[in-house]
């Protein structure tokens, strides 16, 4: 099973922290397979990336600027094309209101 994992990842807390424990510990269940999607680079990418974990910054998205919102969801859609997934999980209302309509 494939599980993309979506995060803002400006700021790093509990749900960053969640994220990078699941990318350490990948290869306790060989049959899922996770990848990880975040908004804004920092430590969440440094910590991933140190993980060895399959990771996608798609770029800063701000609510406030709709066309970083078009962008990221554009970029979005772009992963989604050239990667299949069995589920998506959105990390934060956030992050559902950013990308559940892509």
């Amino acid at each position: 099973m494939r599980i993309l994992h979506i995060a803002n990842g400006a700021i790093y807390g509990g749900v960053e922290k969640a994220l990078v424990s699941m990318a350490k510990h990948q290869t306790s269940c060989r049959s899922l397979e996770q990848h990880f999607m975040y908004c804004s680079p920092g430590r969440l990418q440094t910590d991933l990336r140190a993980t060895g974990a399959l990771a996608f910054c798609i770029g800063s998205v701000r609510l406030s600027r709709p066309q970083t919102v078009a962008k990221g969801r554009r970029r979005f859609r772009a992963l989604l094309e050239d990667n299949h997934y069995d589920a998506i999980i959105c990390h934060s209302p956030r992050a559902m209101v950013l990308f559940g309509s892509a």
